[in-house]
């Protein structure tokens, strides 16, 4: 499952960050009583910030053997998709 949230603080880049539970549950707090079912069935969260990047000047590797195609060549934040 996952969740998006606003957050305002500044995280290290990582995929191995661990979240707080109990946050995650407080941003769902008012919601629809299935989901915080759910969450409650959550055992631990893991933390993956979205970061906006520049695009790449080229896609192409300069030695020629790898190429970005497709979502890979624009990054783009899963709300945008």
């Amino acid at each position: 499952m996952a969740c998006l949230v606003p957050d305002n603080e500044a995280n290290e880049e990582s995929w191995r960050m661990k979240g707080d539970i109990h946050t995650l549950r407080t941003y769902f707090e008012t919601w629809d009583p299935r989901l915080r079912e759910l969450l409650n069935l959550v055992d631990e969260t893991w933390l993956w910030s979205l970061r906006d990047r520049p695009a790449l000047d080229r896609w192409l590797h300069p030695e020629g053997n790898m190429v970005l195609l497709g979502d890979s060549a624009h990054l783009m934040l899963p709300y945008m998709a």
